[in-house]
């Protein structure tokens, strides 16, 4: 089901998905893949965070990992980790409710991995542009059988609010234009 997004957003969270667009839209013509996010507590950005595999620029050549931790969101929960520990050092409670306060904004539908991650950062709401979905629909993007981030907090129980897609055909061109690169230079 598609959720609208005056339906799901407020005018003050709409920025922030379209700064993780935004974000999304640099890192492909930084020459890297189309995912990026970011955190927000109370109107205002904590960190951002890109995917850090470069797009390979021949047939010959391979993407570059540069972190093992490529995803943004991966990123984003190691750093929003430290980020607590540092506002309340030793006070979990206090730490838990800034936490139930910070929300991810992403380009996309994070992984099953990613939303493991975030729920075990302590994350509690996560608002995606683009579907797990709609992105594996795009020319040639891999692994079309990734599980969907809602059916894997359900199966491992996490009580992390999804709201999305909000499908952005903005989103929609700069993600399926990173993957038709990518599909064209495994034909040359």
């Amino acid at each position: 089901m598609l959720l609208s997004a005056s339906m799901q957003l407020s005018e003050i969270e709409m920025p922030f998905l379209q700064r993780a667009v935004k974000l999304m839209e640099e890192n492909v013509s930084n020459g890297r893949f189309p995912y990026a996010a970011l955190l927000a507590l109370h109107g205002e950005i904590l960190q951002e965070a890109t995917n850090r595999v470069r797009l390979p620029r021949s047939s010959e050549e391979l993407p570059i990992r540069e972190s093992p931790l490529a995803h943004p969101e991966l990123a984003l929960a190691d750093w929003l980790n430290g980020y607590v520990e540092s506002k309340y050092p030793g006070q979990r409670r206090l730490q838990l409710d800034l936490l139930s306060q910070v929300v991810l904004y992403s380009s996309c539908e994070p992984c099953g991995m990613c939303i493991r991650a975030l729920a075990g950062a302590g994350l509690s709401r996560v608002v995606f542009a683009l579907s797990s979905a709609t992105a594996a629909a795009a020319p040639d993007f891999g692994n079309s059988s990734e599980p969907n981030a809602l059916v894997v907090q359900r199966e491992y129980g996490f009580e992390l609010n999804s709201i999305g897609p909000i499908e952005d055909p903005a989103a929609l061109g700069i993600f399926k234009a990173a993957w038709t690169r990518v599909r064209s230079l495994r034909h040359v």
